[in-house]
C-alpha cells in the first residue's frame, strides 16, 4: 500500500482563512486600552469645620506640612522646622522671660535723677510714672496693654491713666544677674469712697488709695514685692486705707494680707472707672 506524505505546512497556514471562503469577514471594534483624553479632575472643595475652634487654617487638600498650633499663645508653626520652632519658643516665652521687660542702666540712672524713687532693697527700687513722664512711658504702656490687662481680664484698650489722667503707675525695677527689668506694675488712683467686701456698706474717707491693677512678673512673685510697693506708695500719698478694684483670687489674698482688720479680714472694694 502506498503512503502519500504531505508537504510540511507553515505555522501561519493553520490561522489563515481559505481564499475560497465566501463568508463575510468579522472585525472587532477598535477600542483603545487607555483613554487618551481623560476628563479633567474635579476640584476638591475647601473644607472648614466651623465647630472646631482650634482649626485656624483651611484644608485645601494641600500636602501636610506638619503645622502645629500652640493652644497657649495661638501661634501656628512647623514643628520640624528648627527656625520656626526657635521663633515660636521666643514668642511663647516673651512674657515670662526677662528680655521683654528689660530696662537699660542709663534709663534707670536718668529716671532716678528726675523723679522721686524709693529704694526697697539693693535689688528692688520703686518709681512713680505719670502720664507726662518722659522716661519709661512707652515701655510701661506696652507692658500694661499686652501683659497686665490680659492676665487680669481688663480690656486691652482701657486708658492707662484713666479719665483726666487721674492714675499714677508705680513700677518696681529689679536686678537679676546684673540685668535690670520691670518686675512689678501698680496702677493706682485716689478715691473718696468704696464699699466693704462682706457687707457692701459704703465707706467714705478721703483719701483712699485705690489699687486699680497690680501685676508681678513670674520670676519676682512670692517675694513680698507687691505688698511692699503698695505700702510705700500709700505712705507717699499719705493714705491710711486702701481699696482694691474687682479683685481676682490672688487679689483677694493680697487684700487680706494688707488689711488692718486681721480678725475678720475685711477690705474695701470699688468699681474701676474708665
Amino acid at each position: 500500500m502506498a503512503v502519500t506524505v504531505k508537504k510540511n505546512s507553515k505555522l501561519t497556514d493553520f490561522f489563515s482563512s481559505p481564499s475560497t471562503s465566501k463568508s463575510k469577514s468579522f472585525s472587532l471594534p477598535r477600542t483603545p486600552l487607555f483613554d487618551l483624553n481623560p476628563p479633567p479632575p474635579k476640584k476638591k472643595k475647601l473644607s472648614f469645620d466651623i465647630k472646631d475652634s482650634k482649626q485656624l487654617t483651611l484644608n485645601a487638600g494641600q500636602k501636610t506640612s506638619s503645622l502645629e498650633p500652640c493652644e497657649t499663645c495661638g501661634m501656628i508653626y512647623k514643628r520640624f522646622d528648627d527656625r520656626e520652632v526657635e521663633y515660636h519658643t521666643d514668642y511663647h516665652n516673651r512674657f515670662t522671660s526677662l528680655k521683654y521687660f528689660h530696662v537699660s542702666t542709663a534709663k534707670i540712672e536718668k529716671l532716678s535723677r528726675t523723679v522721686f524713687c524709693i529704694r526697697h532693697s539693693i535689688d528692688h527700687t520703686f518709681f512713680p510714672v505719670e502720664y507726662d513722664s518722659p522716661i519709661f512711658i512707652k515701655k510701661v504702656s506696652s507692658i500694661v496693654e499686652d501683659v497686665v490687662n490680659k492676665e487680669l481680664g481688663f480690656p486691652r484698650d482701657i486708658p492707662l491713666f484713666g479719665a483726666n489722667n487721674r492714675c499714677v503707675v508705680w513700677i518696681c525695677v529689679s536686678r537679676k544677674e546684673l540685668k535690670y527689668f520691670i518686675s512689678c506694675v501698680l496702677v493706682s488712683e485716689i478715691l473718696d469712697k468704696a464699699h466693704w467686701n462682706d457687707t457692701h456698706e459704703i465707706f467714705r474717707h478721703q483719701p483712699l488709695f485705690g489699687i486699680n491693677r497690680i501685676w508681678t512678673h513670674p520670676l519676682a512673685r512670692k517675694q513680698g514685692i507687691a505688698s511692699a510697693m503698695i505700702r510705700s506708695a500709700m505712705r507717699f500719698k499719705s493714705c491710711e486705707r486702701f481699696a482694691i478694684s474687682e479683685p481676682t483670687e490672688a487679689g483677694k489674698k493680697l487684700a487680706r494680707s494688707l488689711s488692718s482688720d486681721k480678725v475678720h479680714e475685711r477690705y474695701l472694694v470699688y468699681m474701676v472707672r474708665k
